[in-house]
């Protein structure tokens, strides 16, 4: 009853600018709202479109909704700006968007997190104005585990202690250039041994790449960190 009532709320508040047609299908240009009502396949297929809608609703209107995703979880838009939006999909998975300018036209990228406890793990999608997919590589170099690490003959072979890699990703768009930042994770998924193993040869845990306009910039090792800890 609780959710219905926020519900009407939301809708007699908001229904003269819900019925505006969506700015982005006349102009070629899209903001984070449009890009979160409209972008299909995994990052947000839990969430079905009207519920998506009903969200954007309450969240203009000051009202926490929390509805449920196909999962029979929660969901809720937690954050929303014509430039930005990052919504927690289920408990264990989240989802921000990020409004890229790239001269006379835009890139939607897209983060889609899962996050089973310790170790979370990211996935980087960029989308035109359309919302059809773009080649990453020719935007973003992925990172290696290298790039977290000295260089060397035995670093290259603590390399081998980590069973697979896990990075998470969030943006920074609280700048003038918009950031994309990269946190290594594997901790949770190696022994405390191999770990304390391969600590030592680890130079940061945080890369940051900066969008140029064009393409995520090479990214740049975060050196204000405790390595030790």
């Amino acid at each position: 009853m609780k959710i219905v009532f926020s519900l009407l709320v939301c809708l007699c508040a908001w229904l003269p600018i819900w019925a505006e047609a969506p700015k982005g299908a006349d102009s070629g240009a899209i903001t984070a709202k449009e890009a979160f009502l409209r972008l299909k396949g995994d990052p947000l297929q839990l969430i079905s479109e009207s519920t998506r809608r009903d969200m954007v609703l309450c969240f203009e209107g000051n009202q926490k909704y929390t509805p449920l995703n196909s999962l029979r979880g929660t969901c809720e838009l937690k954050a929303l700006t014509p430039s930005y939006a990052m919504v927690e999909v289920s408990k264990a998975s989240t989802v921000q968007i990020a409004i890229l300018p790239a001269g006379k036209k835009q890139v939607v990228a897209v983060i889609y997190t899962v996050d089973g406890g310790d170790s979370p793990d990211s996935e980087l999608l960029l989308y035109d104005e359309k919302l059809t997919p773009l080649p990453l590589g020719k935007y973003f170099k992925e990172p290696q585990m290298q790039m977290f690490m000295v260089k060397g003959k035995e670093a290259q072979q603590a390399q081998e202690l980590v069973p697979f890699l896990l990075v998470s990703y969030a943006f920074d768009i609280t700048g003038d250039t918009p950031a994309l930042e990269a946190q290594l994770n594997v901790k949770g998924s190696m022994s405390e041994e191999d770990f304390d193993r391969l600590r030592p040869y680890l130079s940061t845990y945080t890369l940051i790449y900066y969008w140029d306009g064009k393409r995520f910039s090479a990214p740049r090792p975060m050196t204000d960190i405790n390595i030790t800890e």
